[in-house]
């Protein structure tokens, strides 16, 4: 065992060290500014999940919190993310069975580059254990093409695998897309190397990721058990159960069809701008005639035939989470879909070397050019992530101006000191908004604002100013605030910096600088 993580230590130590670096370049601007989502000022320095974590399942997620006391650290847990992508890449390129370090190389940075881990590092306050699910479940499918090699204790291990992949899921379930991914890839991957014992490895596989998820189910229903907490009104995931998965399944397939495809060829999940579909169309466009080609390389029909529908069927396993919850998936949840371009690839290269006994230097070309257009992809994503981090940071900078007049305001206002102070709403849906070219090519869920546009506003302001200004104000909870929120005085006030958009509730200065939702 010592001696495969030695070659594995050698093979891959240049490549890790290099993306990860490359990585720091990328997301610096991220992580060194402090940009994150809105959870940002919600949670502050320091947080460990409680009851709205365990109510949406993950019940494991505090756990792993509580390692680090709840603090959050963004440079140091945004290197970590990074550096653990980065092994996820190394071993996703051994589960592939990638042959040249070139190869390698580029799917460890298109691994880094991905836009899942964006959207991970400015959640920041779990951007590390994130990442290390993510790595788990990838680390447990190479584990289990191991032990598919090695019969002894077969059992032991697919339960061993199965334990960490439901703790996994205990983390962030949309481990649901990487897993039922990696089982597609794999089964692709055996198919075109002539496995002749491909049906008992895959059936593991499958074996795994059923105890998987019947682990996870367990666990996660005696921990709601346990504190008493229902599943939570969130995304769909309240009217969870197998009569429903049924009954929305054809429109639910249909969903993750147009969704999967929408990720790289749309902009209603990614924003994939700076032209970054005609490279995927490239991409895509090369792994099919490769693909033409490896099938006539193959002899049995019967292997063939399971090669395309398994490709055919990577867009609805990459989203599978739609067939659970019925809800579209974003791009922290694109944990399937970031394994798709590595295994085109992977197609690519295999039938290249299978060829080049031919002479025909067209093969190599057509290689050369797709490791090429993934260099250019992952240049592409570090576009998007820094356009999507720029709009965060004007966004973050306008809101901390807003409470400074607001606090500004307040003071001059001399209302009575037992007087609390709430304020509600997102300056970009009042009358503060963001230049259209820095929005132009964000992402969607880039241009929310510094704040959650609900009645946890309060809190996120509270927090703003706390920490950005280093005032302490005294205000509502959130459910007194929401009252507030949707009381008819809110709803007919104009929007700060308007005259009458101060007003007072009862005992409560209320600051509206947009309506709430």
């Amino acid at each position: 065992m010592t001696t495969k993580f030695k070659k594995l230590y050698d093979k891959y130590k240049v490549m890790i060290i290099v993306a990860t670096m490359l990585g720091a370049c990328i997301y610096g601007y991220v992580f060194i500014n402090k940009i994150g989502n809105p959870d940002k000022y919600f949670f502050g320095e320091y947080v460990i999940g409680g009851g709205w974590e365990l109510s949406l399942g993950r019940f494991f997620l505090p756990i792993t919190q509580k390692m680090r006391y709840g603090m959050n650290m963004p440079i140091f847990l945004s290197m970590v993310a990074v550096f653990v992508f980065a092994l996820s890449g190394m071993v996703l390129c051994e589960i592939l069975e990638i042959e040249r370090s070139v190869t390698a190389f580029a799917i460890i940075l298109m691994t880094v580059a991905a836009p899942k881990v964006m959207s991970t590092i400015i959640c920041y306050s779990c951007s590390d254990v994130y990442s290390i699910a993510f790595f788990a479940i990838m680390l447990m499918f190479y584990f289990m093409r191991k032990a598919c090699d090695n019969r002894r204790n077969q059992l032991i291990k697919t339960l061993c695998c199965a334990f960490i992949i439901a703790l996994s899921l205990g983390i962030y379930q949309s481990g649901i897309n990487e897993m039922a991914a990696l089982t597609l890839l794999m089964l692709i991957v055996y198919c075109i190397n002539n496995d002749i014992a491909w049906i008992k490895k895959i059936a593991n596989i499958i074996m795994m990721d059923i105890l998987a998820v019947i682990l996870y189910y367990i666990m996660m229903k005696s921990v709601l058990k346990i504190f008493n907490i229902p599943l939570g009104n969130y995304k769909g995931i309240e009217n969870f159960s197998i009569i429903n998965i049924i009954y929305n399944l054809p429109h639910s397939v249909v969903n993750c069809y147009e969704h999967g495809l929408n990720f790289f060829f749309g902009h209603n999940i990614y924003s994939n701008s700076f032209g970054i579909i005609k490279w995927n169309v490239c991409i895509t466009i090369i792994t099919i005639l490769s693909l033409i080609l490896l099938m006539r390389l193959m002899k049995e029909t019967w292997r063939k035939v399971v090669v395309i529908v398994a490709i055919l069927l990577l867009p609805v396993a990459a989203t599978s989470m739609e067939l659970i919850v019925n809800t579209p998936v974003e791009i922290l949840q694109s944990d399937g879909l970031m394994l798709i371009f590595p295994l085109f690839i992977k197609i690519v290269e295999f039938t290249v070397i299978r060829l080049e006994g031919n002479s025909q230097r067209i093969f190599r070309i057509c290689w050369g050019v797709s490791i090429a257009i993934l260099f250019i992809i992952s240049f592409k994503n570090t576009l998007i992530t820094n356009a999507d981090a720029f709009a965060m940071q004007y966004q973050n900078k306008q809101a901390i101006e807003v409470g400074r007049r607001i606090i500004k305001d307040y003071e001059a206002g001399n209302y009575p000191k037992e007087y609390k102070l709430d304020i509600l709403g997102v300056p970009t849906l009042g009358n503060y908004k963001v230049p259209e070219y820095l929005l132009k090519n964000a992402n969607y869920l880039m241009k929310v604002g510094a704040m959650w546009s609900d009645k946890s506003s309060v809190e996120t302001w509270n927090r703003l100013i706390s920490e950005e200004l280093g005032i302490v104000i005294e205000a509502d909870g959130r459910d007194r605030a929401g009252e507030i929120g949707h009381s008819q005085q809110f709803i007919d006030a104009p929007c700060y910096p308007e005259e009458g958009s101060i007003f007072i509730d009862g005992d409560t200065v209320v600051v509206k600088v947009s309506p709430i939702t």
